[in-house]
């Protein structure tokens, strides 16, 4: 198997580790299999934040607009 990267699916990380490492003791296939999956994480969780952030402001900007009615209709 080719060496995986960041775009490989966890399936083929999986077969990745477990090929070589019944011959290395140091587990590198594992091991590397791993840090892939950690990175793929943090890349996920950055996709996160960022759309957690758009949903505040537009909280945020809901309860501006909410606040303006009602001051709008407590004039009437």
């Amino acid at each position: 198997m080719t060496d995986p990267d960041l775009n490989s699916s966890p399936d083929q990380l999986f077969k990745y580790a477990m090929e070589g490492d019944a011959t290395n003791e140091k587990r590198l296939n594992f091991q590397k299999a791993v840090a892939i999956m950690q990175f793929q994480l943090l890349i996920q969780q950055r996709k996160t934040v960022r759309w957690q952030m758009y949903a505040a402001v537009g909280t945020f900007l809901l309860f501006l607009a909410t606040i303006g009615l009602i001051v709008a209709t407590a004039g009437v």
